[in-house]
């Protein structure tokens, strides 16, 4: 390594220490005031169970889960960034807020819109908020009805989506309900089919739904759309149609099913030798007689004028009303408004999830970057110390410099591969590197004395004894690399 490979070496660790340090700000200087029906950004640490507040744990001796409003995790991105957090692994969490005048969306359509955090490895959970009509919060519980149910559902393979649910406005049909039906069972509920992921890492992300007036609407995950639609019964699960297909009417028994048949004009070649060439079969062309069967419709006795698939109705309130195998997963920035504010909106998501999330994912690739300059390090340190000492081997046997060499490179590949791309944890790489390096030393002294006594010398007794010496001393030690002794012949 020349004198330019240091400067180099030295140059790029000075750019990545300099290039990932961030200023992380308090919440409070992003705090700018809007004029939402509802924003809850959970400033101050409390205890729910005995302070005072507008959120409520249900009394439901089902849902044991805990709820705290307590600091986020790092890499918090922002300083005394606070949530709501489900603390409780394995169980029920419930918790409603009722408001204190009912919001309307008739008009001015709605937007729901929450930041997410699972801030540590969730196996299976629910993290989606349900908007109620009236309901007591004493007692929220699954068995509430609701109106529109949005946000992220997790569980391994067999869920990875953000759910769109809402409350079908069918009233006046009595009739046995087709589609997905409420625990209550007394509303039938309307999902969407195709619905999109929700993100999966440890950084806080931010999920919106936007219904117009007109009953157009949009998914967003981290200001991004990813879903939408121009009404709310296209692409959903449960809607009733109109006209149905007759379950009575059945195919005829001489309905002709073959699409295509054989060219009845066709012949077969004059020169078409059977025993050469096989059986000759005709050319297929399509059947000119052919129609395929539908069966006959008939008017939906489920149908009826006045289902209008989703309705705006007064929303009482708000509940969490989930299970999860984790704990710790954060809420925080739950916002209710109309979707005539959808610019203040994006506005807000940008001055807090955006400062947070950037500053986040800063911290989070700092500190990677960190690690991976540790190995590098290592890397350097390892290299630089066997190249002075495989040099200095070298200029002691210069018969034997070609196979030393091939197996100086050798090793080096070896224990760079291992500390690369072999280290264990972050609390243990260290340890686990002194592991190591102290197997190579072992290794890399066995293969030097195969070295010496190729070079044909022979050792007095009490240079024998010294070695020894040496040697028990650098094993006990773990930390010198590798130590040559050199024997000259006489």
């Amino acid at each position: 390594m020349n004198f330019e490979d240091i400067i180099l070496i030295l140059f790029f660790t000075i750019f990545l220490t300099v290039s990932t340090t961030n200023e992380i700000p308090d919440e409070a200087e992003t705090k700018t005031e809007f004029d939402f029906f509802l924003l809850d950004e959970f400033n101050k640490k409390q205890d729910l169970k005995t302070d005072k507040y507008e959120w409520t744990i249900t009394k439901d001796p089902r849902y044991r889960g805990k709820w705290t409003i307590e600091n986020s995790k790092n890499p918090s991105g922002v300083i005394n960034d606070t949530g709501l957090v489900m603390k409780t692994e394995a169980a029920l969490h419930g918790i409603s807020k009722e408001f204190q005048t009912p919001f309307d969306p008739t008009s001015k359509g709605l937007i729901i819109q929450y930041e997410l955090r699972y801030q540590e490895f969730v196996s299976c959970a629910g993290s989606y908020i349900k908007l109620l009509s009236q309901f007591d919060s004493q007692h929220f519980s699954r068995d509430n009805d609701y109106l529109i149910m949005f946000g992220p559902d997790w569980c391994g393979k067999q869920s990875n989506a953000v759910r769109f649910i809402y409350g079908l406005n069918d009233s006046g049909n009595d009739k046995e309900a087709t589609a997905t039906e409420s625990k209550s069972g007394s509303e039938k509920l309307v999902q969407l089919e195709d619905p999109p992921e929700m993100k999966l890492d440890d950084l806080s992300h931010l999920y919106t739904l936007v219904i117009f007036p007109n009953q157009s609407w949009e998914i967003w995950v981290d200001l991004e759309t990813v879903k939408q639609g121009s009404n709310l019964t296209k692409g959903f699960n449960g809607i009733e149609q109109k006209w149905i297909n007759d379950p009575d009417d059945f195919e005829p028994e001489d309905w002709d099913e073959n699409e295509y048949i054989e060219d009845p004009n066709a012949k077969t070649p004059q020169l078409w030798d059977t025993e050469q060439d096989g059986e000759w079969e005709a050319p297929r062309i399509e059947n000119p007689d052919w129609e395929e069967w539908q069966p006959r419709k008939i008017l939906n006795p489920n149908w009826n004028e006045n289902q209008n698939g989703f309705a705006f109705q007064p929303i009482h309130g708000m509940g969490l009303e989930l299970w999860s195998m984790g704990k710790n997963i954060m809420f925080d920035n739950i916002l209710v408004t109309s979707a005539d504010k959808i610019n203040e909106v994006k506005l807000f998501a940008n001055q807090t999830w955006g400062i947070k999330y950037h500053l986040q994912f800063q911290e989070q690739e700092r500190k990677r970057l960190e690690e991976e300059n540790k190995l590098w390090n290592r890397f350097i340190s390892f290299s630089l110390s066997q190249a002075a000492k495989f040099t200095e081997f070298i200029n002691d046997h210069p018969k034997i410099m070609i196979p030393a060499a091939a197996v100086f490179l050798i090793l080096i590949f070896v224990v760079s591969f291992k500390i690369i791309f072999f280290s264990s944890s972050k609390t243990d790489s260290n340890a686990n590197s002194n592991t190591n390096e102290s197997q190579d030393k072992k290794n890399i002294k066995k293969v030097e004395g195969e070295e010496k006594e190729k070079g044909g010398g022979k050792e007095n007794e009490s240079e024998k004894e010294k070695e020894k010496e040496k040697e028990k001393e650098e094993e006990e030690e773990e930390e010198e690399v590798i130590e040559v002794n050199s024997n000259k012949n006489d």
